[in-house]
């Protein structure tokens, strides 16, 4: 995928925030940037191994990247500077949201 597109989005990576260097060597020509749903600041797993968004970026586009800060682990978001105005790029768990709204 990496190599037909610029823009590569991904969800339930079931990836830990310490291991988001994985992402980063799927493709030499990409950066990345995500979110775990996994709380490890006890020590200890809490949370489901599931989850988890990123959202992955050719080099090409680096300078025109920004990443959005959300409030939320099931969200990753950044946006595009482009020659007809800013691209807002958001990745929402949509089962996290469905189930909060209910």
């Amino acid at each position: 995928m990496c190599s037909q597109f610029y823009i590569v989005v991904i969800q339930e990576h079931w990836l830990l925030s310490s291991e988001w260097g994985i992402l980063s060597t799927l493709h030499d020509n990409f950066y990345a940037r995500g979110t775990s749903a996994v709380d490890i600041s006890s020590g200890i797993c809490n949370g489901r191994a599931y989850g988890g968004t990123a959202i992955l970026y050719n080099k090409a586009l680096g300078n025109a990247v920004s990443v959005v800060e959300c409030n939320t682990v099931r969200c990753t978001a950044v946006t595009v500077s482009t020659n007809v105005g800013p691209l807002l790029i958001v990745n929402v768990l949509y089962a996290f949201w469905l189930w909060n709204c209910q």
